[in-house]
């Protein structure tokens, strides 16, 4: 009678140590996001990418690829996270490519205990990564021009807000 209960407190001792070490009770692995300036940068601009992970890393390395796929510069991670982006990604480490000036489109490969891949982002002159965008904000601003001289644009704006400048004064409330 003895033996048998030592042996079945032997076999629910040794089933609870299987069960504890089961697969899928380990912790979830790290997950991480590179983010970069998708504007683009100028050839001598200081470039400066971030690795956004689920928990803490070290170690890591990153590769900028061009668009035909050949690693262009090689770099480590920074080994200190500046901090929470949000609760789903509370590391962010920054990862310095300056060394790269060569005009082209490339994007940044993370290696290490975790891995990820920015969208691809362009080195160029300022005329070719600002242009776009400066002509864009200009007509953005003048479709929502108010006043007398409107320009019609897009939205066949009229003129608007007349006797915005003969409005009278509200006396400020008493609360």
């Amino acid at each position: 009678m003895r033996v048998s209960a030592t042996l079945g407190a032997m076999v629910m001792l040794v089933a609870t140590a299987t069960t504890l070490a089961a697969p899928g009770t380990a912790h979830a692995a790290v997950t991480g996001l590179v983010r970069v300036d998708q504007a683009g940068f100028l050839p001598a601009d200081t470039k400066q990418a971030y690795l956004m992970t689920s928990g803490a890393v070290s170690g890591e390395t990153f590769a900028v690829v061009s668009s035909s796929g050949s690693t262009v510069l090689t770099g480590n991670v920074g080994s200190t996270s500046r901090g929470s982006w949000n609760s789903g990604y509370p590391d962010v480490y920054p990862m310095d490519f300056s060394g790269l000036s060569a005009a082209g489109t490339y994007h940044i490969q993370v290696s290490g205990a975790v891995t990820a891949s920015s969208p691809s982002f362009a080195v160029e002159s300022a005329d070719s990564l600002f242009g776009k965008l400066v002509s864009d904000g200009v007509s953005f601003f003048q479709a929502h021009r108010d006043g007398q001289d409107v320009i019609a644009g897009p939205l066949n704006r009229q003129a608007s807000h007349l006797n915005d400048t003969a409005a009278n004064v509200y006396a400020i409330p008493r609360f």
